[in-house]
């Protein structure tokens, strides 16, 4: 499977890893209890909405946007270091349903 090449699981936030294996329960308890903040970024500058955007996480986006409208909104406007917005990885990586939810 592309995620193994794509990226070190071992040097990923808790967060990420929950995101990145579809774990929606897991990363609302991430979030609602403070383990990971919603904002934090890996390495390559990447934030919650970048990994839910390349593995195309639409459960997890709706859920973010429902609960975190205000922090959505921010985290859909940083820049990876290659100056990526989530949305540019939706769609780099066809997942149009999470784009549709980006830009609506």
């Amino acid at each position: 499977d592309g995620m193994k090449e794509e990226i070190n699981e071992s040097k990923l936030f808790p967060l990420a890893l929950a995101v990145i294996h579809g774990h929606l329960m897991m990363t609302q308890l991430i979030i609602k209890n403070k383990y990971s903040d919603v904002d934090q970024v890996d390495g390559k500058g990447w934030n919650v909405l970048h990994f839910a955007a390349r593995y195309d996480r639409v459960d997890i986006v709706h859920w973010l946007i429902e609960r975190h409208q205000q922090k959505t909104f921010i985290l859909s406007y940083l820049m990876d270091i290659n100056e990526n917005y989530p949305l540019q990885i939706a769609c780099k990586y066809k997942n149009y349903k999470v784009a549709k939810f980006l830009v609506t």
